[in-house]
């Protein structure tokens, strides 16, 4: 069985045209089928990203320029970032863009435009609900602001940011109840009612 990458116009030609001219002809054509192979398996890995090793994510989010990329993610979450940066590429600045983003990022977001909460003009803010544990450090919020600064429209300002995380912890408790006694003094002469009250 031959390999299409290196199969030739010769192979399949009746004998009475395998003459030089030919044969030169079908070396070339070859050679430039080799090369249009060996290009398309170089950037196949585009469209098969699921399956793409950790440092050809790191290369990929750096061709796109992806925001909110960054090598401490998971493989996942890389995968999904990079994705979502396709989509930001061709819709950047509108507000599906940044959700689908922030979503990919931190597993949940959204943009509020200035007129959906009664702000000035040209505002937005952000709620970021993050489903994975991250510390947040000045420079996780000085990286989070300018990753934002490149998805928003040019004219819109950040009006303000805020953070929701879910975590899950055991948390115990437990209750008791204390009996007290209460000791009493009673003077003798009252005792002596309550006894002839009993009888």
């Amino acid at each position: 069985m031959i390999n299409i990458r290196d199969a030739e116009i010769l192979d399949i030609l009746p004998h009475t045209f395998k003459t030089d001219e030919y044969k030169a002809l079908s070396r070339a054509i070859k050679a430039l089928n080799a090369y249009v192979y060996d290009t398309l398996s170089s950037v196949l890995f585009w469209a098969d990203i699921d399956n793409a090793s950790a440092a050809l994510l790191d290369a990929m989010a750096a061709e796109l320029d992806a925001p909110f990329y960054s090598a401490d993610l998971s493989d996942d979450q890389k995968r999904s970032v990079i994705a979502a940066a396709f989509i930001h590429n061709i819709r950047v600045g509108t507000v599906s863009s940044m959700t689908n983003l922030l979503a990919a990022a931190f597993g949940g977001g959204e943009v509020e435009q200035w007129y959906e909460y009664g702000g000035e003009p040209y505002y937005f803010r952000v709620n970021v609900e993050s489903v994975y544990p991250a510390h947040v450090t000045q420079e996780a919020h000085d990286a989070f602001i300018s990753n934002l600064n490149k998805l928003k429209p040019v004219r819109a300002k950040l009006e303000g940011a805020s953070f929701k995380r879910t975590l899950t912890n055991k948390i115990y408790a437990s209750a008791a109840i204390l009996r007290r006694r209460k000791k009493s003094a009673i003077p003798a002469e009252k005792l002596n009612n309550y006894e002839r009250g009993y009888q």
